[in-house]
């Protein structure tokens, strides 16, 4: 069944018929999957929906659909075929981008370079919603000819230069930023970056006067290019001052007209803000990137901006965050603000970034009027806008004391092959307790890739209407082939972060030549049905995993990260408490996936243990699968393992997150799991704290100072099991300790030796003795740490079969 172009209400209205006409010839398995088809269709009209009363028509008929398909489904179920949905078909891909072509309640179809952009014959184009700010001041919709006349107006003069483009009262200073960028490269490189998107053009690709009116502007939005069209009634006051983004001492019409387009596509000119790399990306195709100027390290990245932005590889803008009234060098700025960098240079051995803000405009065209900053109002006189410069050095060590973001825009020039997939995020059941979070994984063939490859891949979240909020995405991925190796040092990292934005950009290195990487597309929100593209950009031809093997054995296990069992990470002596599970195999190919809320970081472990111990500490050699880098809600480890035991460790980035989590368990031999119990299970554990400090430093016994080091008196009143193990406080330094516990002699004397921890190690989980049996009476732990004078917190933890177990410092 092929899927056929067209609107998805005409696409439903189809298929139900041709499933009834099926259904009529008695041919059951097709008629059932026709009704399947439209009944997708019309859930996905429901969705994206522009009132309630299409919405609930829409779930109408994807219900009449539903139990079309049913009926069938009991009656005949020997003569249906299941569904297998190949996700990569082309009809599929096209399918989810025809769905995603509504937006705000209006339809924009895929560009077709074979249409003529605009058409000849004019028409009537819904001007975009002005807000209620504006549209109280009684704005006009004017051609700017009939304000300026026709000799002021042009599309684009070659006399136009970065610094004559003012954002005016519109609250898009990061698309001001981006046209400003796109210009300035455009008149260093010919680049038409930014021009190009816009139609009719002339012979040699430069935007022209449309005879009729009328434009098309190429935007690429949810996963395809698009078309935007307009016409060319721009708001102005009523006293011809314009509202939109205007050039000076002229007016050139293309970045009004972009502007009228990006914010019809967005929903109006009453626009909530965004930032320049999305905008520049949806203008150009130009890979977006997002650098935390506060996080990152300064010298790689500008080793990176520098040759890209010296040879056009790369465009930059910054952004201010919500602190109030930032200031450089006596400069006051905007708060969350958008400023264009028209150069980036090395001199008098600092890094320079030359930054301008187009809401203000070159000092001779300077006025109240022209200055605004996104959603907050402005103190002007503040601002002293007479005295701000027309550009702006910063030096890039001074950078992060007022922006926080810095935003850049890759041509895609630079990675010459190029991979897309459309998909889309469904919702869980809601019946179970772990997180509702969605995650899709696909996997790449990098088999043509070469170690030291770095490959691009930019997830976007499709846009369907503004008034959506709190939509959060992630993404992350890693090289599958590299994941068993045991490497415990990764672990303290953090990776795919949630944001609540449109575009995520992640850069994987390959570590090997061959192996599959795995991606992980992620959604956290309320909404059904969400699409999304992912872009992978690459020096090697890759290609898509289309059908990955199958794992013949899976068992899911539901937990919860509380109190008691979140231990942190490896460098945490609580590691230890983590949930874990004893996994007995075949020699086997497993994959373990754990799943939790988008803000908790997670890693998943699988280690060697001797049958079936709980894991104490990480040994050299010992783990056989290791996910790495904490990844926000989710983590994956793969590996094909020998037979024999081990242990599964679910483990959070610190030991304050808690949540519910949920443990899949994929491998081509039968899977045998248990739970571990915590150490000292069905026991009492008394908790003492203590401290190295002077007088109580006396190191090991061989420094002849052992009696000095803190000791705790144990009173035993009936006969018992006990264990005591020793941690360090917290992730501290590391130092080789024991604890040994001594039979208590007249004047708390030490008598002999009862149980000891053994050699001192430093392990990060501390050490512990042997379990032995007391018997009534009093005994005295010993805790030391190997060299003398070594001062660190400590916890002693003492595990009995008795309750009552006293315990003193002496």
């Amino acid at each position: 069944m092929s899927f056929h172009q067209g609107k998805p209400q005409q696409l439903a209205e189809s298929d139900y018929k041709k499933g009834i006409e099926a259904e009529l010839n008695g041919n059951f398995d097709l008629a059932f999957r026709l009704y399947v088809e439209a009944a997708k269709a019309h859930l996905a009209l429901a969705n994206n929906a522009a009132n309630e009363k299409d919405r609930v028509k829409s779930k109408s008929e994807a219900k009449k659909c539903l139990e079309r398909a049913e009926k069938i489904k009991a009656a005949k179920k020997d003569s249906i075929k299941p569904i297998i949905q190949d996700h990569f078909s082309t009809d599929e891909q096209a399918r989810i981008l025809q769905l995603s072509s509504v937006v705000n309640g209006i339809r924009y179809e895929i560009w077709d370079d074979q249409t003529e952009h605009p058409p000849r014959i004019a028409s009537s184009s819904t001007q975009p919603d002005l807000g209620e700010n504006l549209s109280a001041q009684s704005p006009q919709w004017r051609r700017p000819q009939d304000i300026y006349g026709e000799a002021e107006v042009a599309m684009a003069s070659s006399s136009l230069d970065p610094k004559h483009i003012l954002q005016n009262v519109i609250t898009d200073c990061s698309l001001c930023s981006s046209i400003v960028i796109a210009l300035h490269h455009h008149l260093k490189f010919r680049s038409k970056l930014c021009l190009s998107c816009l139609y009719p053009q002339d012979t040699a690709g430069n935007p022209q006067l449309s005879d009729t009116g009328q434009y098309s502007v190429r935007m690429h939005v949810n996963g395809s290019p698009r078309k935007i069209p307009i016409d060319d009634y721009l708001p102005f006051y009523s006293d011809g001052k314009p509202i939109c983004i205007s050039t000076t001492p002229h007016f050139d019409l293309w970045p009004a007209l972009i502007e009228k387009a990006y914010l019809k596509f967005s929903g109006g000119y009453d626009f909530p803000g965004s930032n320049s790399s999305v905008d520049l990306h949806m203008l150009t195709g130009w890979i977006p990137e997002h650098v935390d100027l506060k996080r990152s390290d300064h010298r790689k990245i500008w080793n990176r901006i520098l040759s890209g932005f010296q040879e056009g590889l790369c465009v930059l803008t910054v952004g201010t965050g919500l602190r109030e009234s930032p200031e450089i060098n006596g400069t006051k700025l905007l708060k969350t603000h958008s400023y264009a960098i028209l150069d980036v240079k090395e001199e008098n051995d600092d890094r320079w970034l030359s930054i301008y803000n187009p809401s203000i405009g070159p000092s001779s065209f300077r006025n109240s009027s022209t200055v605004t900053g996104d959603k907050d109002d402005l103190d002007l006189e503040q601002l002293n806008l007479e005295e701000q410069p027309d550009i702006l050095n910063v030096s890039l060590r001074d950078a992060p004391s007022v922006f926080d973001t810095l935003y850049i825009n890759w041509s895609p020039s630079l990675l010459k092959h190029k991979l897309d997939f459309h998909g889309t995020w469904k919702p869980k059941s809601a019946n179970n307790n772990h997180p509702q979070c969605v995650h899709r994984r696909l996997r790449l063939d990098a088999s043509g890739a070469s170690a030291g490859d770095e490959i691009w891949i930019l997830l976007i979240r499709h846009f369907i209407d503004r008034r959506r909020k709190n939509q959060f995405i992630s993404m992350y991925a890693q090289q599958e082939d590299v994941l068993h190796d045991s490497r415990t040092d990764s672990q303290a990292a953090l990776k795919g972060s949630y944001m609540d934005t449109t575009h995520v950009l992640t850069r994987l290195t390959l570590e090997k030549p061959i192996g599959d990487a795995s991606i992980f597309a992620s959604y956290d929100g309320e909404y059904e049905d969400v699409y999304f593209t992912i872009q992978v950009f690459s020096s090697a031809e890759l290609s898509w995993v289309k059908d990955p093997p199958k794992h013949m054995y899976t068992q899911t296990v539901e937990g919860s990260l509380t109190s008691k069992n979140s231990g942190g990470n490896s460098t945490y002596p609580s590691f230890m408490n983590n949930p874990q599970y004893h996994l007995r195999l075949r020699q086997a190919d497993v994959r373990l996936v754990v799943e939790g809320p988008r803000d908790v970081p997670l890693n998943v472990l699988l280690v060697r243990t001797p049958g079936g111990e709980r894991v104490t500490n990480l040994l050299p050699g010992g783990i056989a699968a290791n996910s790495g880098a904490y990844g926000y809600g989710i983590a994956q480890a793969v590996a094909s393992v020998k037979a024999g035991d081990y242990a599964i460790i679910v483990s959070a980035f610190e030991p304050r997150y808690r949540g519910a989590y949920s443990l899949r368990i994929e491998s081509t031999s039968k899977v045998d799991v248990s739970a571990i119990p915590m150490e000292g299970a069905g026991m009492f554990c008394k908790t003492v704290r203590g401290r190295w400090e002077t007088g109580s430093d006396g190191g090991s016994p061989s420094f002849g100072r052992f009696g000095s080091n803190p000791s705790f008196e144990i009173e035993v009143t009936s006969t018992t099991p006990m264990k005591a193990r020793l941690q360090l406080s917290g992730p501290s330094q590391i130092l080789p300790i024991n604890v040994s516990v001594f039979s208590s002699l007249p004047g708390h004397a030490l008598g002999r030796q009862v149980v000891t921890s053994g050699p001192y190690v430093d392990h990060n989980t501390g050490v512990i003795t042997p379990l032995v049996t007391l018997a009534p009476g009093k005994y005295i732990a010993v805790c030391s740490a190997y060299d003398p004078g070594m001062h660190a917190e400590f916890v002693l933890l003492l595990y009995s079969k008795a309750a009552e177990l006293r315990v003193n410092r002496l």
